[in-house]
């Protein structure tokens, strides 16, 4: 479940562009509203989330809520990524299908 939340955080701090999880610093982000240039770029302070409530948000909340917002192959690697956690989060796994399970982290491991 740390796994899955370490993963959604990135991911989620990704999508939103939430300060902290892009290539930029606070330091610089300042600078540019000192400027006055790109004030949408302004740091904003974001509660950090529980490990279950990541754990809701990439089996279930996730895969809708990124239905019409993202391109098709974005959409479709985070979605296969949310039902992969959801696979081995489950109360009962398949022995035969973790041979299976592992391929395909692989392939969307890549994708990403």
């Amino acid at each position: 479940m740390h796994v899955e939340k370490n993963v959604c955080d990135i991911l989620i701090g990704t999508l939103l562009n939430i300060q902290g999880k892009t290539k930029d610093g606070v330091n610089a982000r300042l600078d540019l509203v000192e400027m006055k240039i790109r004030e949408d770029l302004a740091p904003r302070e974001v509660v950090g989330l529980k490990s279950h409530d990541c754990h809701i948000l990439m089996q279930q909340l996730l895969p809708v809520a990124i239905r019409g917002i993202l391109p098709k192959n974005v959409r479709q690697t985070i979605t296969h990524l949310c039902a992969f956690f959801s696979s081995i989060c489950s109360k009962v796994i398949d022995p035969l299908k973790l041979d299976e399970l592992q391929a395909e982290i692989v392939i969307i491991m890549c994708q990403l």
